[in-house]
């Protein structure tokens, strides 16, 4: 099962902002299903490309965008969740770094 990419994405809708950047959250029941098929050695983790589309909800996905120096600190095994939250950093005209946050901890970084 495939997600289909509607107006709602493109407008940000996965996305709300708080006062220290942006929460991005995927529901494993609702939509991102597939998630979950993203197995590495018997254990469902957070796909890298789900990263990349992380930031890219953050600045838009009717935008054109080119990371630099990603990166992926550590592994996220969602087999227990329901919905998987990302508190996103975009210190946007200054040094353009994004941040990934889960649970707290820095998960993936970029250059925008």
């Amino acid at each position: 099962v495939w997600k289909i990419v509607t107006y709602k994405d493109f407008e940000g809708g996965a996305s709300s902002s708080n006062k220290m950047g942006h929460k991005i959250s995927y529901d494993l029941a609702l939509g991102y299903e597939f998630l979950l098929d993203h197995v590495i050695q018997s254990q469902p983790l957070f796909p890298a490309m789900g990263h990349v589309y992380t930031m890219w909800q953050v600045i838009g996905l009717s935008k054109n965008i080119q990371l630099l120096k990603f990166q992926i600190f550590r592994a996220i095994n969602i087999g227990n969740a329901t919905v998987v939250e990302f508190d996103v950093y975009y210190d946007q005209g200054t040094t353009n770094k994004m941040d990934i946050y889960h649970a707290g901890e820095l998960v993936a970084s970029a250059v925008v």
